[in-house]
Order: structure tokens, then sequence, then C-alpha cells
């Protein structure tokens, strides 16, 4: 078993046999990949305090000076359309007297996400992917902000409970989690555990037939390009950015099922359990020889990722995407079949 460091996202611990072994591991290099979040943007702790600051004073530096106009901040800041309480699958909204405290999602707004802590307003963003999570919060009628970042396995952090149990300390309120409850939560006080993963597919013992109907390149105009190999064992192999998986048969000749290997090996592999990414196969047409011409990336976003072999992230921007309108995301756009 691999645990991430979370103070040094380039030292990994690895678990055998009971003997902790301590690794240096260079997780993270200087590249930027297409999948990372806003943009691949690398920061450090010191420049989100001052970016935090800056939206605490609503574009206003330290000494004043005005670089973003205050009412377009304020615009930032408020909510313009409602969110669901099924958003993000209720992670966010609990309510007494079943916990302690409440709190709930209310709104998005420009790039910001409103809700309400302990009766107080809350704006905040935040993100993950693969291998680590962050959380950015600001309190504006308390002047009070939070950044929070951890590396580990995005969806079993908790950046959010972190966020809530930091806060309590800096408003000098009695804080309702622990140590312990942050990282159980919602346990003990419900005992639905929303972060595990549903039960799917499992492997199918056997090399893969008719393996060559899959290996090669596909793309996306937005998320980047993902490849299927040999991997010179019989097997094939996954490569998406800093992802490298083994990939296994199942009883779907379409549905292959994806183990992290190498130093993200701890994505597929928390405790003692073994979690699959699917990856789905489709349009085998016969101007191809039978070979797939696309497949779908699950489990590693909110939405399946789609991939063609007749798209290369570097592939200029098609005009139907540059021209449409309406009101459909331009990231959903570049994700579709175009």
């Amino acid at each position: 078993m691999h645990i991430l460091h979370t103070a040094d996202p380039g030292t990994l611990w690895t678990t055998r046999d009971a003997n902790t072994k301590e690794l240096k591991v260079d997780l993270f290099s200087a590249s930027i990949t297409p999948m990372e979040p806003a943009g691949g943007i690398a920061s450090s702790a010191d420049d989100m305090a001052k970016w935090l600051k800056l939206h605490m004073r609503n574009g206003q530096t330290p000494d004043g000076a005005a670089i973003i106009n205050e009412k377009h901040m304020r615009d930032m800041h408020t909510a313009h359309m409602l969110l669901p309480p099924e958003f993000a699958g209720g992670r966010q909204n609990f309510f007494q007297p079943q916990f302690p405290e409440s709190a709930a999602l209310v709104g998005y707004g420009y790039g910001w996400f409103t809700s309400v802590y302990r009766g107080r307003q809350v704006v905040s963003h935040g993100g993950s992917l693969f291998a680590y999570r962050s959380n950015l919060a600001f309190l504006p009628d308390d002047d009070v902000g939070v950044f929070v970042s951890s590396t580990g396995p995005a969806r079993y952090l908790s950046s959010q409970q972190l966020f809530y149990y930091i806060t309590d300390l800096l408003l000098d309120l009695d804080p309702w989690l622990n140590t312990s409850t942050v990282c159980t939560f919602p346990a003990p006080w419900n005992s639905d555990d929303q972060r595990s993963s549903p039960s799917g597919p499992s492997p199918v013992p056997g090399a893969l037939e008719n393996s060559d109907l899959f290996v090669g390149q596909y793309g996306n105009l937005l998320f980047g390009d993902v490849e299927i190999l040999h991997n010179g064992t019989g097997q094939l192999s996954l490569k998406f950015q800093r992802l490298v998986a083994n990939l296994y048969k199942t009883d779907n000749d379409s549905l292959l099922l994806a183990e992290a290997i190498g130093p993200l090996s701890f994505l597929s592999h928390v405790g003692n359990t073994t979690e699959y990414m699917r990856i789905t196969f489709s349009d085998s047409s016969p101007r191809a020889d039978g070979k797939y011409q696309e497949l779908q990336m699950h489990d590693v976003a909110r939405v399946p990722l789609t991939f063609r072999r007749d798209v290369k992230f570097s592939d200029p921007v098609p005009d139907k995407v540059k021209n449409a309108g309406g009101e459909t995301p331009l990231w959903k756009l570049l994700s579709q079949d175009v």
C-alpha cells in the first residue's frame, strides 16, 4: 500500500509486510498537462493567500490600489444561479438536528460558489484531480479566509471539513469536528459514507482477445490525448498524461478496467481494496478494419470523458464550436464528437 505524504507532495510512504519506507518520488514535475484544473496553474500557499486577500478586499491591493473594479468583484461573488440540493452528491449540505451544525450550498456566481455555514455567508471554489484536492474559501462579513490543499486520492480527502474546523478556530467558535471526525465525516452522524465508490464490474482472468482493435491514440480537444498500447506482457496499458494503468478485460467485450500503476498506484489501491476505472470503447467501424474509434473514461471526472482516434489535442478548434451559441458550455462542446 502507498500512502502519500500530505505535507510533501514528493514523498510516498510505501507499506509492505508491516514495514514502512519513505520514498522520494517526482510525482509532479514542472510540466503542465491539459487535464490540470484551472489551466494547470502552479502556485504556493503564500501566493494563494495573496490571491485570497485580493478577493476579500474586493479587488484592492494592501496599499489600497484598485486593480479590479469593485463592482465586478462583487458580481463574481454573488450567486447568479441556484444549485440543486443534489449538486456534488449533496456532500456540502447537512443540517441540524442530525448534525451539530448546518452548512448548505446555495448558488454559483462567476467562478465562485456561495454557501452558508453556521449562519455565515461563504464564497468558495474547490477542485480535485487524481492525486490532490484544493479548496479556497472566505467569509466576506468576517474577514476570514482559508486555503486548504492536500495530496492523496482526491475522492477521500476532506478539504471541506478541514475548512469548517479551521474556520471555527478563527472565529473563536467551539469546533464541532475533531481530528477523527474530519476524516470520517459524515459519520458518526450519518453512517452512509458517500465517499465510497459503488461496486462495479470485475476483471476476468486471461488475455484480451483482438487487442489490436483497442490499440492506438485517442484525442480530446479539451482534455488531451489517451494512448492504448501493448505493454510487452501480453496485456494492454493506458497512458493519460501522468496516469499510467494496466487494462483488464471484463465480461463485456467493449469494457476494460484500468488499474493505476507507478507513482499514482494509490488511486486504485485505497486501503486493502482495489478500485478500477472503467474504460468503454465504441464505434467499431468496418472502414477502420473493425478498430474502435472512440473511448470513454469513467470515474475520472463528474462526467465521462470522450476521446476519438480522429481527434488530437493539438488540432485547431472547429468553426462550429467557435461559432456555437446558446447555453451549451464550451467544455461540453469540446468534449463531444466534433
